[in-house]
């Protein structure tokens, strides 16, 4: 868990600085990985709503002509 600091505060240690750094970084990545994978998964079924629609627009020209 990340517990922000505010700029008065100071870190005891060298460990203590070490692990609130590691935790931000760890959050930052996590954040990123699940925006990305979001995005990654509305691109694939944007395209499969086009496919989607291309094949029934395709059947639906088809039936008429």
């Amino acid at each position: 868990m990340v517990v922000l600091m505010s700029k008065d505060e100071e870190f005891d240690s060298v460990e203590h600085l070490c692990d609130y750094t590691i935790d931000l970084f760890y959050c930052l990545e996590r954040h990123a990985m699940s925006t990305t994978h979001a995005l990654l998964c509305f691109i694939h079924d944007a395209i499969t709503v086009l496919l989607f629609m291309s094949v029934a627009w395709r059947r639906l020209l088809h039936s008429i002509v």
